[in-house]
């Protein structure tokens, strides 16, 4: 170890020493109470949460073993490639940004009902006094800014981001929330005590926490790891695999073909509603119809989010398919994006077993169509790739040297059509006709659809579906 890094290293057990004993001296100097200690312990919860979703971004190596089912915009997780932000950086990797979305969905939940728990607890509403609230507030800064040192120090200067994965990164704030629910108790025993006894409460949760940090950090950036069953529960543990590599053929492909554009952002508009089709996106439609009639802000600020939300999941489907270019060197097809600069996937046409041309509402929308490739088989499972959209799919599968198999694409049927709108009509002309006649107020049956809608959706959605692909 250099001179350099022997002092970032010294300075660094310097700072965890400082922020750990901060308490104490709350405790002994500033006039703390337990609640005041525990709400610095969660201002901590939430930089360190912060902190890492920042990590998790420049996480270099992938991430194993982690259900695909279990990560929102789990369609980022197989980019590859990543983004300067800036000058002389290292990338910032979209397959990351799963699991920054994911802490910060789960990590603030839990935050925002620690901290409820303690307001009510422990009463903190009173209006603490000014000396208090500035004394937790420099406490609070002094860590964001220290753990913001480090992560430009350490984590970016001395490149500890090539060691780790996006999952590594995200599983050290839920290691220290558990830490500090964990010693919760400890300093609950010692609410109503005097100051002394207190003061032993605290020391003996300040000692745990610090012996906690100070081996995490040797841990992680001196490589002393230790097993048992600490190491187990707190320590960091390796979870990372190297990113595959994707070998593009020498010279200059045969041929290029690019997807529409138009239609890859019409493809993204249905995965876009899926948001509306999630326990959240249910409450959150329920609240809208609430909000409307009785709290507009209430409506506003739930519509706001739902639309930011579903913005984002087209921006997640562009990502995946509108940046992304079909190269055919000889026999192979590379994905290529173009934004990130980097092949995607490769395969030679011999290795495919199936390729056709599925029915899609959002092809029937936007007149385009997609091909779908299928190889591998046995223990590895089946690949699927989709290609496209693209305008011409004939022309694109000509170029690509992939002529597609009989298209699935069938006329539509003007007579399913008709059929299947006449039952959803049926289905849904007799509830509103029970509501109208009962003379119920708009109010209230508004807000009585967005509660049976969705049993009424499990009927009407197939046939509505069936109507549409029919049109």
């Amino acid at each position: 170890m250099t001179g350099r890094r022997r002092f970032r290293h010294a300075g660094g057990l310097l700072s965890i020493l400082v922020a750990n004993l901060y308490p104490l001296v709350g405790v002994a100097a500033l006039d703390w109470s337990l609640g005041t200690v525990l709400v610095l312990y969660w201002v901590e919860m939430g930089v360190v949460a912060v902190w890492a979703g920042a990590r998790a971004l420049f996480a270099e190596r992938q991430s194993a073993g982690v259900s695909h089912h279990r990560t929102p915009l789990r369609e980022l997780r197989e980019k590859r490639g990543g983004v300067t932000l800036w000058s002389g950086g290292p990338p910032a990797y979209l397959r990351n940004v799963p699991f920054t979305v994911g802490l910060a969905g789960v990590f603030l939940f839990i935050w925002l009902c620690y901290g409820g728990f303690l307001l009510l607890q422990f009463d903190l509403a009173v209006a603490p006094t000014g000396r208090l609230v500035r004394t937790v507030a420099l406490g609070g800064i002094a860590m964001f800014v220290g753990r913001g040192v480090e992560f430009v120090q350490s984590y970016l200067g001395e490149a500890e981001y090539e060691d780790v994965s996006g999952r590594m990164v995200v599983a050290t704030p839920a290691r220290h929330a558990l830490l500090v629910i964990l010693l919760m108790p400890v300093l609950g025993s010692a609410d109503g005590l005097e100051s002394t006894g207190l003061f032993v409460a605290a020391a003996l949760v300040v000692v745990a926490k610090l012996g906690y940090e100070v081996f995490n950090y040797r841990a992680d950036r001196v490589g002393d790891r230790t097993s048992g069953l600490w190491a187990r529960v707190f320590g960091p543990r390796d979870t990372s695999a190297p990113p595959p590599v994707v070998e593009t053929p020498a010279g200059t492909p045969d041929d290029t073909v690019r997807p529409s554009t138009p239609g890859v952002l019409v493809g993204g508009v249905l995965p876009g509603l899926s948001v509306l089709a999630s326990r959240p996106g249910y409450v959150a439609v329920i609240a809208a119809v609430f909000g409307l009639f009785w709290l507009p802000a209430l409506a506003v600020a739930v519509l706001a989010l739902v639309s930011l939300l579903v913005a984002g999941k087209i921006a997640v489907h562009y990502a995946v398919y509108g940046t992304v270019e079909y190269r055919r060197y000889g026999d192979a097809i590379v994905a290529y994006d173009r934004w990130l600069d980097e092949p995607q996937w490769r395969i030679e046409r011999a290795d495919l077993t199936d390729r056709d041309v599925p029915r899609r509402l959002a092809g029937r929308l936007s007149g385009t169509d997609v091909i779908t490739v299928r190889w591998g088989e046995g223990r590895d499972g089946t690949t699927t790739k989709v290609l496209g959209p693209f305008d011409d799919v004939d022309d694109a599968a000509s170029r690509l040297g992939l002529p597609v198999r009989e298209t699935t694409e069938r006329e539509p049927n003007r007579a399913v059509f008709a059929a299947a709108v006449g039952i959803a009509l049926t289905f849904l002309v007799i509830p509103v006709g029970m509501v109208v006649s009962a003379g119920i107020p708009i109010g209230e049956v508004a807000l009585l659809g967005a509660v049976v809608g969705p049993m009424l959706l499990l009927v009407l959605g197939p046939l509505l579906w069936v109507g549409a692909m029919n049109v």
